[in-house]
């Protein structure tokens, strides 16, 4: 039955995780309100830990009360925006909480491994979202290919950190073992990365080959993604965590190594030079909330690529970004404005450069350079402002096309493949056990948050400097398709 819809062109869709807040801001926004979106998926069964569809009820509706007090508190001041994301939440559990009344939906519920779903809920499905905790993400992933399911999973595909914050390959190497199974069942495991669905970025795929043609390869990556949030929140704190196995640069920093993945590139060498690296800590988390990173790309092996082998990166991300002193040293902490940019210099056989920039707020791109007027590219495709609406377009494209019988899919695969999610998540998995190896040689800091009332102990941020001589760390070679 491998990848084939069957239901009046509908892709029927099983969903993994219904309580997740980018399930209820995104994908239900897009699949309940986007005509186009309606057209071409409907929901099969939403799947979570509770037992039964009357305990999932209940569920929503506590969920519904929560989100009525955090709208509350947030109305009318500088994160009226969650108030705004907030009000859709409510709007798209309460449509869901009707659909489950009248039996629109079905349930099903999870096993208490957290790696599996009951054999009988793939039978009514052509493909499955996964918005589960970050560590399960992998093993659901490989649960559904071995049951011939296309999936759609939430960003990261797998962890790179265990729960004692120690670097670990395990879930890469599954993530590779599942590629290889889909790809001889030409099935589609997509990363729901949604960075790489932004206006801005689409508009920068569709006129990278233009600008690779008339400006050469790409030279240089450097940007942000610094961005203000409430710290106190329970559900940011349980994101942000060795117990969901999740820091800064796994949840962040993945957008941009995953944009760089989807034009052909990953990360070559972390840079050993002092100062390179630098990870904060913000009280009470126990992962990194902030990174400041430099290293090198490479092409990724066996795939077009515009980007050129050494190309330099240079990038930080960061959660909570208002709460850091702006007596801070480290290059991005103490702006008090959000960042939301990525900028790529494309050079010419001559030595000529221009510069693209991607500006993720305004959703603009820019084009600027020595010979060249600033100028804006806009996109000619038809994209959504919603990225759920770009990425699940995407995906329906690709089971679409995407052929049964062990015919290779060639160009058939999203940006955000399976093999593309591996090798950015080889590219964070390199800088955290880079920055483990340089712990024993670095210079411990300590250093306040502006807000003493609330942070008064200098040992709530911890930062480690990298000051490991002129070595390099090589990072593992992927082989890439699509």
């Amino acid at each position: 039955m491998s990848g084939k819809i069957q239901h009046n062109g509908k892709v029927r869709l099983g969903i993994l995780g219904y309580t997740s807040e980018w399930a209820q801001f995104q994908l239900f926004e897009a699949l309940f309100h986007i005509p186009e979106i309606k057209e071409k998926y409907e929901i099969a069964w939403i799947s979570g830990g509770e037992q039964n569809a009357a305990e999932a009820r209940q569920r929503i509706w506590k969920e519904v009360g929560e989100k009525a007090g955090e709208f509350g508190a947030t109305v009318a001041t500088p994160l009226e925006w969650r108030a705004k994301n907030v009000r859709q939440e409510t709007k798209n559990l309460m449509t869901l909480d009707e659909m489950l009344e009248k039996g629109k939906v079905a349930y099903v519920p999870m096993n208490r491994n957290w790696n599996e779903l009951p054999e009988s809920a793939y039978g009514s499905v052509d493909a499955v979202a996964i918005f589960t905790n970050n560590p399960t993400h992998h093993l659901y992933i490989a649960d559904a290919v071995a049951h011939g399911k296309h999936v759609l999973c939430e960003k990261p595909l797998g962890p790179v950190f265990d729960n004692v914050g120690a670097p670990t390959m395990h879930a890469v190497r599954s993530l590779e073992d599942t590629a290889k199974e889909a790809e001889r069942r030409c099935l589609i495991v997509m990363d729901a990365e949604h960075y790489s669905q932004k206006l801005a970025t689409l508009t920068f795929f569709e006129h990278l080959p233009e600008l690779a043609e008339k400006y050469g390869r790409i030279t240089s990556v450097f940007g942000a993604i610094n961005e203000i949030d409430n710290p106190e929140k329970g559900r940011t704190r349980k994101a942000l965590s060795r117990e969901n196995q999740t820091g800064a640069l796994a949840d962040t920093g993945i957008h941009i190594l995953g944009i760089v993945a989807a034009i052909g590139g990953e990360l070559g060498e972390v840079d050993g030079s002092a100062g390179s690296l630098a990870m904060k800590q913000l009280a009470p988390y126990d992962v990194d909330t902030y990174v400041s990173f430099k290293g090198r790309l490479k092409p990724i092996w066996c795939k077009e690529s515009w980007i050129s082998d050494g190309a330099s990166i240079d990038f930080s991300v960061g959660k909570f970004i208002d709460r850091y002193s702006p007596e801070d040293s480290v290059k991005g902490v103490g702006v008090k404005a959000e960042e939301k940019y990525l900028s790529f210099r494309f050079t010419d056989d001559k030595g000529e450069h221009v510069y693209v920039s991607l500006d993720f707020k305004a959703g603009e791109v820019t084009l600027q350079g020595v010979n060249v007027p600033k100028r804006w590219l806009e996109g000619k495709g038809h994209y959504h402002s919603l990225e759920y609406a770009n990425i699940l377009t995407e995906f329906y494209g690709c089971i679409s096309s995407a052929k049964s019988g062990g015919v290779s899919l060639g160009l058939n695969l999203p940006r955000t493949s399976i093999r593309n999610s591996i090798a950015a998540l080889k590219g964070v998995h390199a800088i955290y056990d880079f920055a483990k190896l340089g712990q024993s040689k670095q210079v411990q800091n300590s250093n306040q948050f502006q807000d003493t009332n609330q942070f008064q102990d200098p040992r709530q941020i911890q930062e480690i400097g990298i000051a490991a001589g002129k070595e390099v760390i090589a990072v593992p070679a992927v082989a890439a398709t699509g």
